[in-house]
């Protein structure tokens, strides 16, 4: 099971329908399943078709509902809700969310599991461009003003141990692996250019201002020579 995957799972399986009963003739009676398993089916590269389909709605209402602004804003907000949730909470501890089959509404049974990149992002080559974009846009702040996908894991500081640097170097790992499968240029060199040009700070304020361990230090250089490789493929 993929990230994204996973993350539909759970929207499903916390979505409440509405009930038509008591609503007053005219009004809404609120987001049903449909609308909310296009808006997230959308998070991919599929045909329309494809999209209906996997949302079990039909063809014609889903392009009457990309038409409208409500719809627009769900797709947003549920990008930015699988971004910030599923895509940087695996980077920061490489685990995923996932609903066991006997879960229901008062036991929701929802697990954390550990889940290699290449199976978090199988499907990341079918991400959809305002995706990559969204994530690739979060991976380069992140770097650049706050550092938390590089120096800290789970809002926890590890910059002086020796296994800080490796969870660093594992998150960087995952970034690395999330950007070859979904094999998109433009988005890429952009992600390497900012670890270019910000990578050294990141390693020295993980190494702090105190004295570093010798393997801290060597681990440290050797990141450093793999960032600086980086530059020749830009």
């Amino acid at each position: 099971m993929t990230l994204l995957e996973a993350y539909i799972k759970k929207m499903n399986h916390d979505f409440h329908e509405p009930e038509r009963k008591g609503t007053p003739k005219g009004h809404e009676i609120g987001m049903f399943r449909g609308r909310l398993n296009a808006a997230m089916y959308s998070m991919y590269d599929f045909e329309l078709k494809e999209i209906a389909s996997r949302a079990d709605i039909t063809y014609a209402f889903l392009r009457k509902l990309r038409s409208e602004r409500p719809f627009q804003e769900l797709v947003n907000e549920q990008r930015s809700e699988f971004i910030d949730e599923f895509v940087f909470g695996y980077f920061y501890n490489g685990l995923a969310y996932t609903v066991r089959p006997e879960a229901t509404i008062d036991n929701p049974a929802v697990d954390e599991f550990e889940l290699s990149p290449e199976t978090a992002f199988a499907d990341a080559s079918h991400y959809s461009p305002e995706l990559k974009k969204d994530i690739a846009d979060c991976i380069i702040y992140q770097i650049k003003f706050d550092g938390n996908c590089i120096v800290q894991i789970d809002g926890q500081d590890f910059q002086h141990t020796n296994s800080g640097l490796k969870d660093i170097e594992a998150n960087i790992e995952r970034v690395f692996c999330l950007m070859s499968l979904w094999n998109d240029p433009e988005q890429n060199k952009a992600i390497f250019k900012t670890l270019v040009k910000y990578g050294e700070n990141l390693i020295c304020s993980t190494l702090g201002n105190v004295a570093a361990s010798e393997e801290m230090s060597n681990r440290a250089m050797k990141f450093m020579q793999l960032i600086s490789k980086l530059s020749d493929t830009l």
